[in-house]
């Protein structure tokens, strides 16, 4: 389960000039955002709970790089992992202004 307490987070945009600007403010986590992935670690596939229809799920390896995306259309989503290299990875939920994020185990 995602963490109880949010963390916020934003980002400092620093042109080749110097001139800088932030972005908008984005909260991971919180009661509203709760997740639950299992089986994890898992070599075959995993089950995503607590998404909510019209999200988009993505699945990214540790350098950010997004390896597989699909929309959410119910609650459950069964997702086939065995194509996956060995290694942590992170599911991230987006609905709107809403991210969760999960860190999951292939072996």
């Amino acid at each position: 389960m995602i963490n109880k307490k949010p963390i916020y987070y934003r980002l400092k945009i620093i042109d080749i000039d110097g001139h800088f600007e932030y972005s908008t403010v984005v909260k991971l986590g919180g009661a509203n955002t709760s997740m639950s992935i299992y089986p994890n670690p898992t070599a075959g596939h995993v089950i995503v709970r607590g998404g909510q229809p019209g999200g988009t799920l993505q699945i990214t390896n540790a350098l950010g790089y997004i390896l597989m995306q699909q929309h959410v259309y119910t609650s459950y989503q069964r997702i086939d992992v065995s194509h996956l290299k060995k290694g942590t990875y992170w599911i991230m939920y987006y609905k709107g202004k809403m991210v969760s994020v999960e860190k999951i185990i292939i072996e």
